[in-house]
């Protein structure tokens, strides 16, 4: 349903698994402390991960369809991090494991949310003015 062409499908959807993967969390949290054995293998959901591997293409000639795509990849990248909210350290270090194997953050995300933002010119160089620290 985060693929659907209507935003306010894509948004309901996005409130639904939100809600979906906050219970699930908490359910998991319970289960982590119970294994003794560590038998229990905590992984992001395969269909969401397969969500954030598709990274859009910002410069298709079809902007709706790019307003789309941008919108399902980005309420993808929400609900991943929505699963480290309730989590436990057990949880988290296995949820940050598999995205940093997988590389999804730096090899996905990162430059997914740079182009457009175009932080991602290594050639132009960055005026830190507004940002200055006169005083600690």
């Amino acid at each position: 349903l985060l693929q659907d062409p209507a935003f306010a499908v894509q948004l309901s959807s996005y409130q639904l698994l939100w809600r979906v993967i906050d219970k699930y969390v908490s359910d998991l949290v319970v289960e982590a402390e119970l294994d003794v054995e560590d038998k229990l293998e905590i992984r992001l959901p395969s269909a969401l991960v397969t969500a954030l591997e598709h990274v859009p293409d910002v410069d298709e000639p079809s902007q709706v369809r790019s307003h789309r795509l941008v919108t399902t990849y980005l309420l993808s990248w929400l609900l991943a991090f929505s699963f480290f909210e309730s989590a436990s350290p057990r949880l988290r270090e296995a949820y940050l494991e598999q995205l940093r194997d997988s590389g999804l953050v730096v090899q996905a995300f990162l430059p997914a949310v740079f182009a457009p933002l175009q932080l991602s010119d290594r050639t132009r160089p960055v005026d830190l003015t507004p940002w200055s620290v006169d005083d600690f």
